[in-house]
């Protein structure tokens, strides 16, 4: 998905804390970015390697 920053409504670097319960084991990303695109909300959740 191609996204300009006109659609970006929060990027933001997640504390250390912050965990996602998975099917198998925590996932614990390090930022989040929350966009708008044509009326529809994404969120994704991006973990340095």
């Amino acid at each position: 998905m191609e996204m300009t920053t006109s659609e970006v409504v929060v990027y933001a670097k997640l504390p250390r804390t912050f965990q996602i319960p998975t099917p198998v084991g925590n996932y614990a990303p390090d930022w989040a970015i929350a966009m708008k695109k044509n009326d529809v909300k994404h969120i994704f959740f991006v973990a340095e390697t």
